[in-house]
Parts: structure tokens; C-alpha cells; sequence
């Protein structure tokens, strides 16, 4: 995607995420206030995001995902570990 938020668009969304119950908060976003042209944009995308259906992750991706660390403490265990001695004492390069 090649279309990026602008300063406006970046402290907009921010207005409009990070204001728990619709009232406008200045807490995280910093610089001037974004027009309301943008407020509206940034609400009317995330309306349509929330029409969007989520899709339930897999049944077995808890499963995969300990599956996964499991392998990786393995793979770090069999891995011999550096001896602090054998390394180079130079300048880094």
C-alpha cells in the first residue's frame, strides 16, 4: 500500500482510538487539533472495518503456536553455547 497517514491523519486517529467514550481527549496526540473533516474520515473507516466478519483463527493454532516454541528451546538447547573466551576481542567491523 502506498498511501501513508499525514501528521493530521496520524494525531485524527489517535483523537478518535484513544478517546474511550466519544469525547474528545488530547492525551496522546500531539501538535495541533486535526480538522473534523478528518475526525469523520477516520470514523467512517473504522465503521466499515467493524462491518468486515472476523474470521476465527484455526482450530489447532494454539496447538501450532506451542508446537513452535517448543521447537525453538530445542533448537536453542542443542545449540552450543559461546564461550565467552573464544570470542574475538577486536573492534566490531
Amino acid at each position: 500500500m502506498a498511501d501513508r497517514l499525514n501528521d493530521e491523519d496520524r494525531r485524527a486517529v489517535d483523537l478518535v482510538m484513544d478517546r474511550p467514550d466519544g469525547e474528545n481527549s488530547e492525551a496522546f496526540a500531539q501538535g495541533p487539533a486535526p480538522s473534523s473533516l478528518r475526525v469523520q474520515s477516520v470514523e467512517k473507516i473504522l465503521a466499515l472495518l467493524q462491518l468486515m466478519p472476523a474470521h476465527e483463527p484455526s482450530p489447532d493454532l494454539a496447538a501450532r503456536t506451542l508446537r513452535t516454541i517448543d521447537q525453538a528451546l530445542a533448537a536453542m538447547k542443542a545449540a552450543p553455547a559461546q564461550n565467552l573466551e573464544q570470542r574475538d576481542p577486536g573492534p566490531p567491523v
